[in-house]
């Protein structure tokens, strides 16, 4: 009778041990995850993030880290577009959050082809085509320089950011080039 209770409380014991085991290693699992998917922990952008852009002429063009994309002649004064046609992906992400320091977003697709105003923040779907205008319908006058924040996000967290400029020169023609050190 007395090595069944002993062989019974070493089974309880076995039993705690191991349950608070596991529970041990999912908490340590659930923190690692957590520290690790910070905001100090995005992974390069140069590995997630890839930009098309349209020159004058349509052709797509893949925005380059090492030069700058030339929209060509593109202006919004000679275009067909209502604004600047961006096609940015991010690969594994849910969606992508874009930001505009100036000018805005717009949306302009089938099968209405009505501009819609997205304003200067817009959560899109990977490889959704969006437009950028520097026309803001606040001014008159065009935005020269403008810096958009692409955030790249999976099950709501994000785990890349980049940054890509877009300048006109005096003749308003529109270059865009990917802001250096991220």
């Amino acid at each position: 009778m007395n090595r069944t209770r002993t062989g019974m409380k070493k089974s309880r014991f076995r039993l705690v041990a191991g349950v608070l085991l596991i529970i041990a290693l999912g908490l340590l699992a659930f923190f690692y995850r957590e520290i690790s998917s910070g905001p100090e922990k995005l992974q390069a952008w140069q590995k997630v993030f890839s930009l098309t852009v349209h020159a004058a002429d349509g052709a797509p063009e893949l925005a380059q880290p090492d030069r700058e994309a030339s929209y060509g002649s593109y202006r919004v004064t000679d275009s067909k577009a209502p604004g600047y046609t961006l096609i940015v992906n991010a690969e594994d992400a849910d969606e992508i959050r874009l930001s505009a320091s100036t000018g805005s977003f717009i949306r302009w697709n089938a099968p209405d082809y009505k501009v819609n105003q997205a304003g200067k923040e817009i959560t899109i779907a990977p490889g959704e085509t969006i437009y950028w205008t520097p026309l803001t319908g606040e001014s008159s006058e065009a935005i020269t320089e403008s810096e958009l924040t692409m955030s790249a996000y999976r099950h709501n967290s994000v785990f890349s950011e980049a940054r890509f400029m877009i300048r006109s020169d005096e003749s308003g023609v529109y270059t865009g080039k990917w802001a250096e050190g991220d």
